[in-house]
């Protein structure tokens, strides 16, 4: 997924910005062995969760494996 939107182009015309440019979104990856407190502070209790966040706030939140159709709806409705 991360593939997907980290190298995809906006459709608008005119717009020659990357995905994560134009969007302003970013995907990252916590290491919760190593960053445990990072992952308390943001209530991650398994593996895997998303979060999504917007203006620094929490939008939503999804724990355990989800296919690629219910994550990329999910990040679509964020942007």
């Amino acid at each position: 997924m991360y593939e997907f939107y980290y190298t995809s182009k906006p459709q608008a015309a005119g717009v020659d910005k990357s995905f994560s440019e134009y969007y302003d979104f970013k995907f990252a990856i916590i290491n919760c062995v190593a960053y445990y407190d990072l992952c308390m502070d943001h209530n991650v209790m398994s593996y895997p969760t998303t979060i999504l966040y917007g203006d620094g706030k929490e939008i939503h939140n999804m724990r355990g494996i989800k296919n690629m159709t219910v994550l990329s709806n999910t990040i679509e409705k964020a942007l």
